[in-house]
C-alpha cells in the first residue's frame, strides 16, 4: 500500500474564489468614512456644555469645522463607493 504524495497547491488556490476575485476597496472609501465619523463627533461636541468660553465662541467654530469635515468625508465616501461599484461592474 503506497500512497501517492500530495501535489503542492498554488498559493492562490488556498484563497476562497470570491475573495480572490474581489476588488480591493479604494483608500478614499476609508478616508471618507473616518472623516464622516470625526465630523459628526465634532458637531456633537459643539452641543455639549462648555465650562470655559473662548474668544470667538459666538461663531461656533466646532459646528462649522464639523460640518465641513462631514461634507468632505461624504464627498470622498461617494468617490470611494463609485470606484468600488465601477470595479465590480467591470469584472462582472
Amino acid at each position: 500500500m503506497t500512497s501517492e504524495p500530495k501535489k503542492a497547491e498554488p498559493a492562490d488556490a488556498a484563497v476562497a474564489p470570491s475573495a480572490a476575485q474581489s476588488e480591493p476597496a479604494s483608500i478614499w472609501l476609508f478616508v471618507g468614512i473616518i472623516l464622516c465619523i470625526y465630523g459628526v463627533l465634532v458637531v456633537l461636541s459643539d452641543f455639549l456644555p462648555h465650562s470655559h468660553t473662548t474668544v470667538l465662541a459666538e461663531i461656533r467654530p466646532a459646528l462649522w469645522w464639523g460640518a465641513i469635515t462631514t461634507a468632505c468625508g461624504a464627498v470622498l465616501l461617494g468617490i470611494g463607493l463609485r470606484q468600488l461599484k465601477e470595479g465590480r461592474k467591470s469584472k462582472g
